[in-house]
């Protein structure tokens, strides 16, 4: 943890980090997400809401990088939901967003919230 707080690239030594660790890297910086095989859904939902930019990447970012690079175009759908619960706008940038998810992109439509 004391590396983590020092250098939050140093996430990339540890092979399984805790919530905690994996938190307290990407608040340092958000890159830092990349180093993470299997980031929770918290971390991700953390690091999209403070940089969406983030949902247009399509390949690898980083030598060495553990995350798939295509992780934000096939985003899972407990993590799209918390996205579009935070934000609905997030609908409307989620790549391959969730059919069921859709469907309320479309409530919200004939709402006249969009």
């Amino acid at each position: 943890m004391t590396a983590v707080i020092s250098n939050g690239y140093s996430i990339r030594y540890i092979e399984s980090p805790s919530l905690q660790i994996q938190l307290e890297a990407v608040k340092q910086n958000i890159n830092s997400i990349f180093y993470i095989k299997k980031p929770e859904k918290e971390v991700v939902f953390y690091c999209i809401t403070n940089n969406p930019e983030l949902l247009k990447i399509i390949q690898k970012q980083f030598p060495y990088q553990k995350l798939k690079g295509n992780y934000f175009q096939n985003l899972p759908f407990d993590i799209q939901k918390m996205l579009i619960e935070s934000n609905p706008l997030f609908a409307t940038i989620i790549p391959n967003l969730n059919s069921n998810l859709k469907n309320s992109l479309y409530n919200l439509k004939n709402r006249g919230i969009f």
